[in-house]
């Protein structure tokens, strides 16, 4: 797993497979990206159900202002904290050891109107049932870009643009 472009394009990713994580695959960001272009430039990234920190990582690396990586585990905080000080991005990147759902229900109070102009990937474990709980909170108050992450066989929404891989599906979706 690497990073798969800007400025830190082909930088090694720490992913052990112990952990049981799921990080999003380089093909499936480098494509994610590919969509957004430039649309993540000096913009807030927040990943939720961070793990890696891959989608905020990348993000930061192709200039994202900040990003916001919020995640429940303590060995997945570990290893994203390894990856940010292997890339240097410690005055960047903000790790919330939380629960992602925990954390979208209190956002409303918890951050400015940055959210508007953020961009928000959501990775939830596949078919955990996590994402019909999170989805309605954060289209309440859909942020600049949407971006969920999902497995083909989980019923949704329908976005402004999906892309698929095999299991894999993303669905982005842009406030007007």
């Amino acid at each position: 797993m690497r990073i798969t472009g800007g400025k830190l394009r082909g930088h090694p990713l720490h992913c052990p497979k112990k952990l049981r994580l799921r990080p999003t695959q380089d093909k499936v960001r480098g494509a994610i990206f590919n969509v957004l272009g430039d649309e993540v430039i000096d913009r807030i990234v927040f990943d939720l159900f961070a793990g890696t920190g891959s989608f905020g990582l990348d993000a930061l690396s192709r200039g994202a202002k900040e990003a916001f990586f919020v995640e429940i585990s303590r060995a997945a905080v570990n290893v994203l904290r390894r990856n940010i000080e292997s890339l240097g991005y410690n005055r960047c990147a903000h790790i919330i050891r939380e629960d992602a759902i925990t954390f979208i229900k209190d956002l409303k109070e918890r951050v400015d109107s940055d959210w508007r102009t953020a961009v928000v990937f959501i990775d939830p474990p596949y078919e955990s049932g996590y994402l019909s709980e999170i989805f309605p909170i954060v289209k309440d108050f859909l942020p600049y870009i949407l971006i969920v992450e999902h497995s083909k066989r989980e019923p949704w929404q329908l976005a402004d643009r999906t892309l698929s891989f095999g299991d894999t599906r993303v669905s982005i979706y842009y406030r007007e």
